[in-house]
């Protein structure tokens, strides 16, 4: 019998037979049984009992329950998990991977292997989260569609679970991680120059401590795009930030100007393309660059950026739209150097 298992708001525990009710009115959901390839649909109470009945001694399988039956999740090298309709979007799946995948690193060295329908973009964000890398695609035939789907297969290993729970770049000189509250005036000081919000799209000048609190706080590492690392120095200086987002993905960043010219921005970056072009499975990378700041587009190109075109570009501390270099970076691997 499986191990019983406590979130903060869930229950995981072993399945019983009067479970089957329960299980045939989530899964009686196309919403539900069609994001998975081995269940029938329409789902009857047959099922439930053949599921309840079968030998899962090779996988962990566990209701979810509240006051209520509300899902299942599995993992015994493959993680699989489905969640009733009505309990979506209260965060209960993050809660459920991390405490049912930490449990497992804890006896187990790995790796997890999972997968998602690619339309699925909950699971994704769910799965990425938890520190999947994706790898490859595959089309497999959905039961519960009677047609084929194409599934992203991902992997999870115990470094990068670790790197998900405390995101970590470390170089020569520097320390990329998760920006938090205490700094906010550091980042307040060093984007409030002109000199600096006027090279960013986003940033307003004046700009202030409560706009800065604000931006640390949606910046955070979700494994995916759409996030920024603060860069420190080695004695925990914060010394500026580094990160992707958007559709296309484009990457930002941006350094104290006092610290200009000694080659932090191209550690930092360097290292930061390195790890997370592979780690997010991105293959390409844009960025834009003002004319007027030849210093980045210098950077850029040293990094392995190729110029692909002009256009105008918006910054929230110029007053009119101005011209910008386009950029694209092909994929990156950890071997790469921009020395």
């Amino acid at each position: 019998m499986e191990p019983v298992l406590r979130t903060e708001r869930l229950t995981l525990r072993p399945f019983e037979p009067d479970d089957a009710l329960a299980i045939t009115a989530q899964m009686s959901d196309f919403g539900v049984s069609g994001n998975l390839t081995r269940a029938p649909y329409p789902y009857t109470y047959a099922h439930a009992l053949t599921f309840l009945n079968a030998d899962t001694h090779k996988i962990r399988t566990w209701a979810i329950w509240t006051d209520e039956l509300i899902g299942t999740i599995s993992l015994r090298e493959h993680l699989g998990y489905w969640l009733g309709r009505a309990h979506w979007g209260k965060g209960y799946m993050r809660e459920v991977t991390e405490t049912v995948v930490d449990a497992f690193f804890e006896e187990h060295d790995g790796p997890i292997d999972s997968a998602y329908m690619i339309h699925n973009e909950a699971s994704s964000n769910v799965l990425r989260r938890l520190g999947f890398r994706p790898t490859d695609m595959r089309s497999v035939q959905a039961l519960s569609r009677a047609a084929p789907v194409v599934l992203q297969n991902l992997v999870l290993t115990r470094e990068d679970r670790a790197f998900a729970k405390s995101p970590r770049i470390k170089t020569r000189r520097l320390v990329l991680k998760p920006m938090v509250s205490a700094d906010a005036p550091a980042m307040t000081a060093i984007v409030g120059q002109l000199e600096v919000s006027r090279m960013l799209g986003s940033f307003t000048h004046p700009y202030t401590l409560d706009q800065a609190e604000t931006r640390i706080a949606g910046s955070q590492y979700k494994g995916r795009p759409g996030f920024f690392l603060g860069i420190y120095l080695k004695s925990g200086r914060f010394i500026g930030a580094a990160g992707m987002g958007g559709d296309p993905i484009n990457i930002g960043y941006y350094i104290d100007p006092t610290l200009w010219g000694q080659g932090y921005a191209t550690e930092a970056l360097d290292a930061f393309l390195s790890d997370m072009m592979p780690r997010l499975g991105l293959d390409e990378l844009f960025a834009d660059v003002f004319t007027d700041n030849p210093g980045s587009a210098r950077l850029l190109e040293k990094l392995g950026f190729e110029r692909t075109g002009q256009d105008m570009g918006d910054s929230r501390a110029r007053l009119e739209p101005a011209p910008v270099f386009l950029y694209r970076l092909a994929r990156r691997s950890a071997s790469d150097d921009a020395s």
